[in-house]
C-alpha cells in the first residue's frame, strides 16, 4: 500500500540530532510503520523554506519538502485572506498516485485537498482552532506591556493573531468538506461530530517516542518538592498559571523548585503574562528552555511531581510522554485530557485556570501515602504503554487505510 502524508512539522526519520533537538509524535509513528508494517509504501510530505520541491528517500521513507517560503506581498495577502495552496499539493498528489492521502492536522490548507482528488483522504485531529479560540478569548494577557518590552514580538503577535482568526474561518471550511478523521480523545470526537458535516470517526492513538517508553520514574525522597511541566510557546499553556500557582506555595513555606521546559523568557507566551526570568525564580520556577529528548527524561525522572497547567488541549503528547514514565501527574481538566488520566486513578485533576486548586493539589499530592501514589503512577503508566503500544497501533492504522480504500472503489 502506498501512502502519502502531509504533515505540519519537519519530519525526522534517523536519529535525533544532540543539543535541543527532538523528535514529535508523527516522526515516531512514521518510524512504527517502517519498523513494523514492510507492506507499507510512505511518502511524507512538510514545509521548509526554500523555493523548490525537494525529494530524497531516507531510512525507506520517501521524504517531500514542500516550499514555504513567503513574500512580503504573500505575507500581507496572508491577513485578508487565508493561505491556500492546495494545487501545489495536488501536483504532489498526482505525482505520487497513492492509494490514500493523510493529513496530520486540520489548522493548514492541506484539508482544502479535499474534493479536488479522487484518492481519499482522511485528517488526523491534533486540535480544533475554532475551541483554541474559545479559550484564547476568555484570557486576557498583557498586550500593552508586550509592546512597551518587545515592540518587534508585540507586532508579531498581532500579526500572528490575524492569521489565527482566519485560519479559524479556513478550518470551518475543511471540516465541511471532509468526511474522514482520525481522532484519539472523546474531545476530539466530540468537537468533530460538532462541527463537522456527518463524519466518520476512526480512533488512532499516538505513539509515544521511544526514549519515554524504556525508561521509568521512581518515588524520590528528598525535603524539597521537585515539579517539573513541558510545554509549548502558546498563551494558553499555562506559564501564568504556573506563576501564580508557585506564588502560592512559596506564601505557604512550601519548600518546592519547579522546572519548566520548553520555553524562555524571551518567548511571546512568557512576555504576554508579564514574566521574565527574574519574576519567575523569585517564585522557585526555573526556565529550562528547549532540551533534548534524553535531558528531559532526565528532568522528569529526577523530579516528584509533572503538572501539566495548559488551559485546553486535544491529546497532550506531554501528558502521555509523563504517563509512559510512571510519573504522578497533576493537569488540568481541559480538552481531551480526561480521555488520558483519570482523577486520583490514573493521575490528578484540576479546574483549568485554577491556580488555586493546583496549589493546593500539589500540596495534598506531595503528601500521599507511598503505596498509594506508587499505585496511581503504575496504573498511569500500565494505561499509556497500551494505548502507545507501536505495533498495535500501525496495524490499526493499516487497516483504517484499507477500510476507506475499499470504501472509494
Amino acid at each position: 500500500m502506498k501512502v502519502l502524508w502531509f504533515s505540519n512539522n519537519i519530519i525526522r526519520t534517523g536519529k535525533p540530532d544532540s543539543g535541543t533537538s527532538t523528535w514529535g509524535w508523527v516522526d515516531s509513528l512514521a518510524s512504527a510503520i517502517r519498523e513494523n508494517r514492510p507492506d507499507c509504501e510512505l511518502y511524507i510530505a512538510f514545509r521548509h523554506l526554500k523555493k523548490d520541491i525537494e525529494t530524497f528517500t531516507e531510512n525507506g521513507i520517501h521524504i517531500i519538502r514542500v516550499p514555504f517560503k513567503r513574500n512580503i506581498l504573500e505575507k500581507a495577502i496572508a491577513l485578508i485572506r487565508p493561505i491556500d495552496r492546495s494545487d501545489l499539493y495536488l501536483g504532489i498528489v498526482d505525482t505520487v498516485n497513492p492509494d490514500i492521502v493523510q493529513i496530520f492536522g486540520s489548522e493548514s490548507d492541506y484539508g482544502l485537498l479535499c474534493g479536488k482528488t479522487d484518492v481519499p483522504i482522511v485528517i488526523h485531529v491534533q486540535g480544533i482552532l475554532a475551541a483554541y479560540k474559545c479559550v484564547i478569548d476568555t484570557l486576557k494577557p498583557r498586550r500593552a506591556g508586550l509592546f512597551i518590552r518587545a515592540p518587534l514580538k508585540w507586532l508579531l503577535y498581532i500579526y500572528n493573531s490575524r492569521v489565527f482568526n482566519l485560519n479559524v474561518k479556513r478550518e470551518k471550511k475543511i471540516l465541511s468538506i471532509n468526511k474522514n478523521f482520525m481522532v484519539r480523545t472523546f474531545w476530539d470526537k466530540s468537537m468533530i461530530e460538532f462541527l463537522a458535516d456527518s463524519p466518520i470517526c476512526f480512533c488512532c492513538n499516538e505513539v509515544v517516542k521511544k526514549t519515554f517508553r524504556e525508561a521509568e520514574w521512581h518515588i524520590q525522597h528528598g525535603a524539597c518538592i521537585r515539579l517539573v511541566s513541558v510545554i509549548g510557546n502558546t498563551i494558553y499553556k499555562g506559564i501564568n498559571i504556573i506563576n501564580l500557582a508557585a506564588s502560592i506555595l512559596k506564601e505557604k513555606g512550601v519548600a518546592f523548585e519547579w522546572n519548566v521546559i520548553g520555553v524562555t523568557d524571551n518567548d511571546v507566551s512568557t512576555l504576554i503574562w508579564g514574566l521574565n526570568t527574574k519574576k519567575l525564580s523569585a517564585n522557585n520556577v526555573t526556565l529550562k528552555g528547549k532540551l533534548s529528548e534524553d535531558a528531559i527524561v532526565q528532568v522528569c525522572v529526577s523530579s516528584d511531581i509533572f503538572i501539566h497547567p495548559s488551559y485546553i488541549e486535544n491529546s497532550s503528547n506531554a501528558i502521555m510522554e509523563a504517563m509512559c514514565l510512571g510519573m504522578p501527574i497533576i493537569a488540568a481538566a481541559g480538552g481531551g485530557t480526561t480521555s488520558l488520566l483519570e482523577h486520583e486513578i490514573t493521575g490528578y485533576l484540576f479546574t483549568p485556570g485554577d491556580y488555586l486548586m493546583l496549589a493546593s493539589e500539589i500540596l495534598r499530592v506531595s503528601t500521599l501515602d507511598i503505596v498509594a501514589l506508587e499505585l496511581v503512577s503504575s496504573r498511569a503508566r500500565k494505561s499509556a504503554l497500551a494505548m502507545s503500544d507501536p505495533k498495535q497501533i500501525t496495524d490499526n492504522l493499516i487497516d483504517i487505510y484499507r477500510k476507506l480504500v475499499r470504501e472509494a472503489l
